[in-house]
């Protein structure tokens, strides 16, 4: 692989679904020398230590959903294509990090604009982490994330922002690394040299920092015993079968655990229909954690109120983005069917008056055809001028001659 380490300086992007553990691995490589800059949303009570996310991109990638009328829930398929505005902003963004000597940064929402920051920042590096789709679901649970309240909806947005990361990895592979929060919890060392040697990052582990950072009991697992998994792959076989290649595909790879969702795969019933496959969720999630299940589902009525009305602030707002888009959009139609018959008429104008040239140009030939034919006739005219003259002139000599004959016998007479 050729060596980067002499082109742009180092740049990494973090990223993952929701929950995955983005954050404690944004915080560990902050802690081991990856400057993320100051300008970091603050933690909460579902993230204590901190989201490590940059304001202004988080900011920008919210936009560019609520411009396109989507959600993280929802953002199945859609057009990511940046509006030339958009486009100019992440350049902004980009070029500020370089500035203050910020050489990284993490959001979950970057897997739906990789494509983006693929043309922005063309020398960047790209880390991928990710969770078991039931881990990250009863962590969203945790959260009492309102948007997922039939609980497929968390699975699937786990699948979607999967499935990009493992497009861009393939297309990308050597620009990328694709890790379990698993491995960087059980074997950071590892994780952490694996990481920099692929991607030359200028980064070197500290043990103490570690176990400063990582708490255990903040990072819950759940057994995937074969009974877990054969109820996943009925319920939600792409999420299983997306889990299984991020665990085949990884830079340090999971083959047993790959092997074994292969095999649930293979010997899965019959799939469900869409309501039954809502049921067996929440009986498989009501069995794994049932305090969790029932919180989730026994929110007080204020916090439900509260959450619901957040909601729909937040959709009113994604229909304003949405509708200023369309007059945007509106505009710019109406401004190029303009330009267009400017264009028109200017074309046209310019036809007319090629044609008159044309016509001036064949005019002009064939006056200067006269000119040229009457200039020869001259010609012809002048030299028989200048023979008649010749001749006048010879006749005129012999005249003089006769004359003066005429006159010499008179002379001699007198």
């Amino acid at each position: 692989m050729p060596s980067r380490m002499n082109e742009t300086p180092s740049f990494l992007i973090i990223t993952g679904m929701h929950r995955s553990g983005t954050s404690l691995t944004a915080s560990l490589l902050q802690r081991a020398g990856l400057e993320l800059g100051a300008n970091l949303n603050q933690g909460a009570s579902d993230n204590p230590h901190g989201y490590f996310e940059d304001m202004d991109v988080v900011k920008f990638h919210q936009e560019m959903l609520q411009a396109r009328g989507q959600t993280i829930f929802g953002a199945h398929s859609f057009d990511a294509t940046p509006t030339d505005r958009e486009l100019a902003q992440a350049h902004t963004l980009a070029a500020s990090f370089y500035q203050v000597g910020v050489r990284g940064w993490k959001d979950p929402r970057a897997c739906f604009f990789l494509a983006v920051w693929a043309q922005v920042l063309p020398t960047a590096s790209y880390l991928f982490v990710y969770r078991s789709p039931l881990e990250v679901l009863l962590s969203l649970m945790r959260r009492k994330n309102w948007n997922m309240a039939g609980l497929l909806e968390g699975l699937e947005a786990w699948t979607w922002h999967n499935e990009r990361i493992l497009d861009f990895y393939g297309r990308h592979p050597d620009r990328c690394f694709l890790c379990s929060i698993d491995t960087v919890t059980a074997q950071p060392e590892v994780f952490l040299n694996a990481l920099t040697r692929k991607l030359e990052l200028p980064l070197a582990f500290d043990s103490a920092a570690f176990a400063e950072t990582y708490h255990k009991n903040e990072l819950r697992h759940i057994a995937l015993d074969a009974r877990v998994l054969d109820a996943l792959a009925v319920i939600h076989p792409e999420a299983l079968r997306i889990y299984a290649e991020l665990e085949r595909r990884a830079d340090i790879p999971n083959v047993e655990a790959s092997t074994r969702i292969a095999a649930a795969l293979e010997s899965r019933a019959t799939e469900l229909e869409r309501p039954r496959r809502r049921a067996a969720l929440l009986e498989l999630c009501a069995e794994l954690e049932p305090d969790t299940t029932e919180a989730f589902y026994t929110l007080p009525a204020p916090s439900v109120l509260q959450e619901s009305n957040k909601y729909v602030t937040s959709l009113r707002e994604t229909l304003d983005a949405t509708r200023e888009r369309l007059q945007e959009s509106i505009e710019y139609t109406q401004s190029l069917e303009n330009a267009l018959v400017q264009a028109l008429l200017q074309a046209s104008t310019s036809k007319t008056y090629a044609t008159s040239l044309a016509d001036t140009l064949e005019q002009t030939r064939a006056q200067r055809a006269d000119a040229e034919q009457y200039a020869r006739s001259l010609e012809s005219t002048l030299e028989q001028t200048r023979e008649y003259l010749k001749i006048s002139e010879t006749y005129a000599r012999s005249l003089e001659q006769e004359i003066e004959k005429i006159r010499a016998p008179k002379s001699k007479a007198k």
